[in-house]
């Protein structure tokens, strides 16, 4: 997937199609954004998933949100919004990829996998 142009309407198109879509291309777009230095794009993106997963208070994820928030709310891009953005993400990526790959090698391995309980789940309707 490659990133829209710098102007506002083919950014805005890029968003409203990751509004509906996969979570793991969201994810994807989040990272690609926050590698090509695009703090803008990368915040909205990052606002795109609440509702859609699990946000636990105090994750690197949350950060990730508030720090967003502020690159969006921020009239002059400050720079330490930006950098906590980048290092939570990077944070909360590692954090899923570690967990993936336990599960993996646990199905590897003929155990089951843990799974998250019931209430942790996010249920799409």
């Amino acid at each position: 997937m490659d990133l829209p142009d710098r102007s506002p309407a083919a950014e805005d198109a890029f968003v409203a199609a990751r509004e509906a879509g996969d979570v793991e291309e969201l994810v994807g777009a989040v990272t690609q954004a926050i590698e090509g230095h695009r703090p803008r794009l990368a915040a909205r993106l990052v606002a795109l998933l609440d509702g859609r997963v699990e946000i636990p208070p105090g994750s690197a994820l949350e950060r990730a949100r508030r720090a967003a928030g502020l690159v969006l709310l921020a009239e002059v891009l400050p720079a330490v919004a930006w950098e906590e953005l980048q290092a939570a993400w990077a944070e909360a990526r590692r954090i899923r990829l570690d967990r993936a790959g336990r599960r993996w090698r646990a199905a590897l391995e003929g155990e089951i996998p843990d799974r998250p309980p019931r209430s942790r789940r996010v249920h799409r309707s």
